[in-house]
């Protein structure tokens, strides 16, 4: 008889778990959703600041910007970052400032790594402009329309941060071959920002390692992050991604190991917050 209620017990443990940590996970979405919508009027929807880091992009610069502009969600500006290119990139960018007033470009005079560049756009938009979101789109990847919209709606349920799926195609987007959670492509509430601060300048795995703080701080403060269901970026695959450098790749597994070791052990907010440093630029056009 004890055998057969222990049975009963484990099986209700093991099925029915699952769905009440549903419950709970939605309720606290709901409460979360309530309390966003108190702070903020229906006609007042959170602005998304873009960051756009480009090095010698000129191949897929145009691909990246239009696809921005194709955007369902419309309240949005995005913070390009020219690092110190020697090729068009930064008179392709300029084209799109006059064209659309939510672009602005920097510009920095040499060239300074991806986390410097990150680190810039972050900088400047947290002194010149007015925003509540923060995501990003890499210059050699494409955002479907409904990109920024999927993020903001996972925000508005009340979460931190919001992971997106992204594909992973050829050079020309003609061909998918599988989708994957990526850590670079995720939207960030401005208040978790604020508390982790800037991009750490680890090398190789500054994605990695905000990601690892992101999930740190949000197991701190109780609480939750959400991805998106459906794929929402197109992301080119080719020889000069750093994700797949031959060359560098022990150096990022070693970085990425030490980024995760520091987040692992923080014993609080303070712990994970690093100063951010803004690579010295000059803005062309805003």
């Amino acid at each position: 008889m004890r055998i057969l209620i222990a049975a009963w017990l484990w099986k209700f443990v093991v099925f029915f778990k699952p769905f009440h940590l549903g419950i709970s996970l939605r309720f606290r979405q709901l409460v979360n959703a309530v309390i966003w919508k108190m702070k903020k009027s229906s006609s007042d929807e959170p602005v998304v600041f873009v960051q756009v880091a480009a090095y010698n992009a000129e191949e897929t610069i145009n691909d990246c910007l239009e696809s921005l502009l194709t955007q369902t969600y419309r309240h949005w500006i995005a913070v390009i970052v020219d690092d110190g290119s020697v090729d068009d990139t930064a008179d392709l960018c300029q084209f799109f400032c006059e064209r659309d007033s939510r672009f602005v470009l920097l510009k920095h005079r040499k060239n300074g790594g991806l986390n410097h560049a990150r680190n810039t756009a972050l900088a400047h938009a947290r002194k010149h402009l007015g925003w509540d979101v923060m995501a990003v789109l890499d210059s050699d990847d494409v955002a479907n329309p409904n990109w920024l919209e999927a993020g903001v709606r996972g925000i508005n349920l009340g979460a931190l941060g919001v992971r997106c799926l992204n594909g992973r195609y050829n050079w020309d987007l003609s061909q998918h071959r599988y989708n994957y959670m990526s850590c670079a492509q995720t939207f960030f509430l401005r208040s978790v920002l604020d508390a982790l601060g800037g991009y750490r300048l680890a090398p190789f795995t500054e994605d990695h390692d905000m990601m690892e703080r992101l999930e740190k701080l949000t197991s701190l403060s109780g609480g939750f992050l959400l991805t998106t269901p459906i794929q929402v970026q197109k992301m080119r695959f080719h020889d000069r991604n750093l994700s797949v450098t031959e060359i560098i790749k022990p150096e990022r597994i070693k970085a990425r190991i030490e980024c995760e070791e520091m987040a692992r052990f923080a014993r609080n907010g303070d712990d994970l917050k690093v100063e951010c440093h803004a690579f010295p630029y000059q803005v062309v056009i805003s």
